[in-house]
């Protein structure tokens, strides 16, 4: 059948459903929205991961390209060149890594993990395609891709609207993590920062609009990048509400637990993760012993896997199926300290029916109210006396987990949400071309 639009997307990775991340699950749905009215012919910096996966888009796609798939049968077009890293620049990721400054580097540290693969495995195929059928729009995702910057302006058709898919402000994440930390780590972390807005300034000056999570992401667009507000559309995290269905609990299960779920390899979910274990849970220890602690998420580091009680906390990785753990939680804590954007974490529970208990940080940029929809506390002792409340009188907090679900109905369904995206892009196209010809 014919699509009304052709689109070009460019991405890190193929989403898959259940996401990984909030990245990957944001990623997803938007792609099969756009998919829905357009043809996509879709570019992988790396191989599709579709074990243990319930839900694969390229059914959908024209054309799709990735490593494997370049190797096999189009290995001309691969710049192979890029591939070689020298050692001066594995030396210098390796220092930013462990937050030591680093001086005469352009932009911060994950544009350089992944500028590389990008200009290795992109770019040949993106040049190739643009040249080859021009698009009505070329989508790139996530926020750290510097395709755009590496491309050659005069590559980029006239009738191509380039649009950007954020989930995250770089320079405002880097921003809140610089305020932590020794000393030493603060100033690598603040020198970090200031390459990160460079990187958005300069990025986003290529693109004729932009995708954000919340209303306050675009005010920040707008007030640091001067980005037009026609230019960009909020698309909140949302939830499938029916993968997510609400499960009315009123009281505790036998053994009660203390559920996080996060990418464990996202600097501020490693954070919150050893704060519940090593500062909160031993506080709700005092007055519930048995409590257990469950975190799930990718990449756990070894300084959380050390830090686990043996016989209370379980470190359990990456799962396909989150569900079932958020079922057994009698709370799910979320002691964010930085970070930006909007939580899927946060979302997920309340739709499901469970208690949230988070920092300002975790319900940042979300419709929520504090003591109506969830729990919103900052010192340690006070999200541990709320995790205890919610252990020893849970039906206390039954309309709370309700009011919390009809919110996440009303603001957070992306069957709802996304029938904004395709009249806002007939609008985009009406618009001149933005700052990139300039």
């Amino acid at each position: 059948m014919a699509k009304k639009y052709s689109a070009i997307v460019c991405s890190f990775i193929l989403p898959f459903l259940p996401g990984y991340s909030g990245g990957e699950t944001r990623d997803f749905h938007i792609v099969r929205q756009i998919a829905s009215f357009a043809s996509v012919r879709f570019i992988s910096m790396t191989s599709a991961q579709p074990a243990g996966r319930l839900s694969d888009l390229r059914p959908l796609f024209a054309e799709y390209y990735d490593p494997a798939i370049l190797q096999a049968r189009f290995s001309g077009w691969i710049d192979r060149s890029a591939l070689r890293r020298s050692l001066v620049s594995r030396l210098i990721g390796l220092l930013r890594l462990k937050d030591i400054p680093v001086w005469g580097v352009d932009y911060h540290r994950d544009i350089a993990l992944m500028a590389w693969q990008t200009r290795a495995y992109v770019l040949p195929v993106l040049k190739e395609q643009l040249q080859r059928s021009p698009s009505d729009f070329l989508f790139v995702t996530p926020q750290l891709n510097p395709v755009l910057l590496e491309l050659d302006r005069s590559l980029l058709p006239s009738k191509t609207r380039t649009i950007l898919l954020m989930y995250d402000v770089e320079s405002v994440r880097i921003e809140r993590m610089a305020q932590t930390g020794t000393a030493l780590a603060r100033y690598a972390r603040r020198l970090e920062a200031r390459r990160a807005e460079r990187f958005e300034r300069e990025n986003l000056a290529l693109f004729d609009g932009v995708v954000v999570v919340s209303d306050l992401d675009r005010a920040i667009v707008n007030e640091r990048y001067s980005i037009e507000g026609d230019r960009v559309l909020v698309l909140e995290n949302s939830v499938d509400t029916e993968y997510f269905s609400f499960e009315s609990r009123e009281s505790s299960p036998e053994i009660p637990a203390i559920v996080f779920v996060g990418h464990l390899g996202y600097r501020p979910n490693h954070d919150a993760a050893l704060r519940l274990i090593r500062e909160i849970m031993p506080r709700i220890r005092r007055i519930v012993p048995e409590v257990k602690t469950w975190i799930i998420g990718e990449a756990p580091s070894r300084d959380l896997l050390a830090s686990a009680h043996p016989a209370l906390d379980r470190i359990i990785g990456r799962v396909d199926d989150v569900r079932p753990y958020l079922r057994q939680a009698s709370a799910v804590c979320v002691p964010l300290n930085a970070g930006s954007g909007t939580k899927y974490k946060v979302l997920e529970a309340l739709s499901l029916g469970r208690p949230v208990v988070g920092t300002p940080i975790a319900v940042e940029g979300l419709y929520l109210e504090p003591g109506v929809h969830l729990i919103v506390e900052e010192s340690d002792d006070a999200i541990a006396n709320a995790c205890i409340r919610i252990i020893q009188h849970p039906e206390a907090y039954d309309k709370m987990v309700r009011r919390g679900r009809q919110q996440v109905e009303r603001y957070y369904s992306w069957a709802h949400n996304l029938q904004r995206l395709e009249p806002w892009l007939d609008r985009l196209l009406k618009l001149p071309l933005w700052r990139r010809n300039a």
